[in-house]
């Protein structure tokens, strides 16, 4: 299976961490973001990947090259990202024959996609979504998962008193090829706002996959040191560089006020 990675973003609402980097490039214990999710990818036997880039994408293309260290074959794309994440994503998958994976490159999670996949193999949906339960949803695409894990309502960062559940889309998606059909190609169009109420209107089915594992969308400052905290703390696997100091070296100046 070949995966799609959406890392386009900006990160506006993280200036001025992202005014020289962009969203996926953020540091969390010294490695971008996006390390976490090709990882994720690798462990569910993921080796193919088509990163989606804009803003600042020599960042990306400089980091992870050609793939190898993540033992991975990388390609990027700056085709169509000006028109949406679906609108990104249907010209990404137009040669792709076989079901495909959908990810946001700027998330911090240890999900396990194979889950994810199996979910989708087992169900008629054409599109199966990774669902995590979160205390405000007013941020994210909340959705309604029914006892046959189809999700039969999806509303887009509705107010919070408006909200009518804790599980909201984690971006992540595992996608029929057909799906490309019902994207347009002349038009902006996004997955949330666009593509999953079209699909609920006319009666398709999109599948959903509650997963109990940590997720973190990290588009905020409070998240971002969230995110941080929780890596320290051994929540989320990352990697602790130790600190030396040569007390040799060290010199001391006078006060300058």
């Amino acid at each position: 299976m070949k995966a799609i990675v959406m890392a386009a973003g900006k990160g506006t609402r993280l200036l001025p961490i992202t005014a020289t980097r962009p969203k996926p490039m953020i540091p969390l214990l010294n490695e971008p973001i996006m390390d976490n999710m090709m990882s994720v990818l690798r462990n569910a036997g993921i080796d193919e990947a088509v990163i989606l880039v804009d803003y600042l994408s020599d960042r990306i293309v400089n980091h992870l090259g050609d793939g190898k260290r993540f033992g991975m074959k990388i390609d990027y794309t700056t085709d169509n990202i000006r028109r949406g994440t679906a609108g990104a994503v249907r010209y990404a998958a137009r040669e792709m024959d076989e079901p495909f994976v959908v990810v946001s490159a700027d998330v911090l999670t240890t999900i396990d996609l194979r889950k994810l996949i199996k979910a989708h193999e087992e169900s008629d949906a054409r599109i199966t979504m990774a669902l995590s339960t979160v205390s405000d949803p007013s941020q994210y695409g909340v959705a309604i998962l029914d006892g046959s894990n189809r999700i039969t309502r999806f509303q887009e960062k509705p107010r919070r008193e408006e909200a009518f559940s804790n599980l909201v889309n984690a971006g992540m998606y595992i996608c029929d090829p057909e799906i490309v059909k019902m994207i347009p190609d002349n038009t902006p169009f996004d997955f949330s706002r666009d593509l999953f109420p079209r699909m609920l209107s006319e009666g398709e089915l999109i599948g959903g996959y509650a997963f109990d594992g940590y997720w973190n969308d990290v588009g905020l400052p409070s998240t971002y040191l969230g995110a941080t905290r929780d890596m320290i703390e051994g929540r989320v696997e990352g990697h602790v560089s130790e600190i030396t100091a040569d007390e040799d070296e060290i010199t001391y100046g006078r006060i300058v006020t």
